[in-house]
């Protein structure tokens, strides 16, 4: 049997629109009953490897064998969150929303998000090098969102963007420890009009759309490669492999889109041309840069 589509413009776009809504959650609900299949199977034997591995590391006293064991126990830990992120892109769960201050939320991710830099630092000598910029607005914002929810996909934002720093001075300097500690000299900063690369910006506002819905945007910012056209278009798809390297590897931004969308809300990728500040070490040069922005924003409602 098949589907007859309207002949008129506007009835054409909505059964387009509705179309692709279906398709979507086919998608979805396909992929939530592969991940509980998949978690069942698959996290049985992990969590056989990972416990095996930390006994073994309990008693291991050489060096290489205790990197290469924690390494294991790592990449099992991350399979496991891969399976739980296939689980939530499925079947998000469901909302709580509560009449909450955005700025105390943010407050609170932030000194949650440090506190994961600083363990990060025990695996990834650089993350403790890479801070978050955060002015905390004097007056509160409040909106009706889910807390946790929220704070879910601020942690998945800002750690894909920890992550293309991070990637990003490898790529350049060669050396992965060698993240430059100086700050930029006072001309690159009065041009670029940023700080140091290695901070993520966060940065919240309100605005206007078209002088008739009031919306609450929270940009967060950090420097990397530019964004191609072919590549932007898939950015927050699972399992795109033709990502641009440091941009959503993993399930991360799939994972904070979908929930922005299941709250009502935006997420969007924006790419501004400007010079990074000087990089210093291995690889010093003045490299051109882009700073990237995932812009999210939510409808200025409290109910």
């Amino acid at each position: 049997m098949e589907c007859n589509k309207p002949s008129g413009t506007v009835e054409s776009n909505a059964w387009e629109s509705e179309l692709s809504k279906r398709l979507e959650q086919a998608k979805f609900d396909a992929l939530a009953e592969f991940a509980a299949g998949a978690g069942h199977e698959i996290n049985n034997p992990l969590a056989v490897i990972s416990g095996r591995a930390q006994l073994l590391l309990a008693t291991e006293r050489d060096d290489d064998r205790r990197s290469e064991l924690s390494r294991i126990i790592a990449q099992a830990r991350r399979a496991h969150e891969m399976i739980a992120d296939l689980r939530l892109l499925g079947r998000p769960p469901k909302l709580q929303p509560k009449r909450l201050d955005l700025v105390a939320l943010i407050d609170q991710f932030v000194k949650e998000f440090t506190h994961f830099l600083a363990s990060e630092s025990k695996r990834t000598a650089n993350a403790s090098k890479v801070t978050l910029d955060w002015q905390s607005p004097a007056l509160p914002i409040f909106l009706c969102l889910d807390a946790d929810v929220t704070l879910t996909i601020l942690h998945a934002v800002t750690k894909n963007a920890m992550e293309s720093i991070l990637r990003t001075w490898s790529e350049l300097s060669g050396d992965s420890d060698a993240i430059p500690e100086a700050e930029p000299t006072r001309d690159s900063a009065e041009t670029t009009g940023q700080g140091p690369w290695t901070r993520i910006r966060l940065s919240l506002s309100q605005e206007t759309v078209l002088q008739q819905e009031a919306i609450v945007r929270l940009d967060i910012s950090d420097w990397g490669e530019s964004i191609p056209s072919e590549v932007r278009e898939h950015l927050f798809d699972p399992f795109y492999s033709g990502r641009q390297s440091g941009r959503g590897l993993g399930f991360g931004l799939s994972k904070a889109k979908r929930l922005m969308d299941r709250m009502g809300g935006t997420l969007s990728v924006h790419t501004t041309s400007t010079v990074a500040p000087n990089f210093c070490g291995a690889g010093a040069k003045r490299t051109p840069h882009h700073q990237i922005t995932f812009r999210l924003e939510w409808p200025m409602r409290e109910s």
